[in-house]
């Protein structure tokens, strides 16, 4: 009996079993908006978490001037999954990063429910946002940016708005290399993840950030994304297992067009709505 109990589990902590986990806790994608608006960009998806309310106030606000059509999708509040559910997305019984939380297990189901959205309708590129961005130029300027980032790497899979997430004092936050006790997956070493090269002179090729409040994804970096996290499950928050998919082509904007907005925490993701 205890074997069977044994196998039984294996089964359901299985990569298959977390594909389906996964599938089935994605959040609901409303019916397609009218054009982005922004040349070269199929779609625009907004993600916010429908408790937070004045959140969405503030955001709109933002985008208000802005000649930009979106879809909202309505984040996965990773705090209603039930412990077990929990275990089979994240693929295990165990953590292997310490940090991973709830909030971030429900914000990593709300982006890849965007990637699965997206490929399976065929659109390329798109732009993901969170709510909590500040908008620095206007979204049609990246109609060019992509343009050139297409005539120079036409292999690119994900764009960053902004070279780096700033911190009050307007410094770089240096993300940490990733260092997790997991049994499968293998990391490089610190040094492949900080390398930073130029490329012409609007991009930087990155291996490695924080934040993924606002990137734009090819139909290539779409496929590697989502079958990355569909073998191994959303076992670390989404800003860094994105790093982790192998040959991922990811560059960032030298010149920030859309960046965090580090005033608002409302959106926090490490702790519950009703926190606030």
């Amino acid at each position: 009996m205890k074997r069977l109990i044994v196998l039984y589990l294996l089964i359901c902590i299985s990569p298959l079993s977390a594909n389906r986990s996964i599938i089935r806790n994605l959040a609901g994608i409303p019916a397609p908006s009218a054009r982005s608006e922004v040349e070269g960009i199929d779609e625009v998806y907004f993600i916010n978490l429908k408790e937070r309310t004045e959140k969405w106030k503030q955001m709109k606000r933002k985008l208000a001037p802005l000649k930009l059509h979106y879809r909202k999708i309505d984040a996965v509040n990773g705090w209603n999954l039930s412990n077990w559910e929990t275990k089979k997305v994240t693929g295990g019984l165990h953590k292997y990063d310490k940090c991973m939380n709830k909030g971030r297990v429900g914000c990593s189901l709300s982006h890849i429910s965007i990637w699965y959205n997206a490929l399976m309708r065929g659109l390329s590129p798109v732009w993901i946002l969170e709510d909590d961005v500040n908008f620095l130029d206007q979204p049609q300027r990246l109609t060019n940016y992509l343009n050139k980032l297409e005539s120079l790497d036409p292999e690119w899979d994900v764009l960053y708005t902004d070279k780096d997430t700033l911190d009050w004092d307007s410094l770089p936050v240096k993300a940490t290399t990733p260092k997790f006790n997991h049994p499968t997956v293998i990391t490089k070493d610190g040094n492949y993840y900080h390398q930073r090269s130029s490329l012409g002179e609007d991009f930087e090729r990155v291996f490695l950030r924080w934040g993924a409040y606002s990137y734009i994804v090819s139909r290539k970096g779409l496929k590697k994304i989502l079958d990355y996290h569909f073998k191994w499950g959303v076992w670390t928050a989404v800003d860094t297992s994105i790093h982790l998919v192998p040959g991922l082509r990811q560059y960032a904007l030298k010149k920030a067009l859309v960046t965090c907005d580090r005033e608002n925490a409302i959106s926090d993701t490490d702790h519950d709505p009703g926190d606030f």
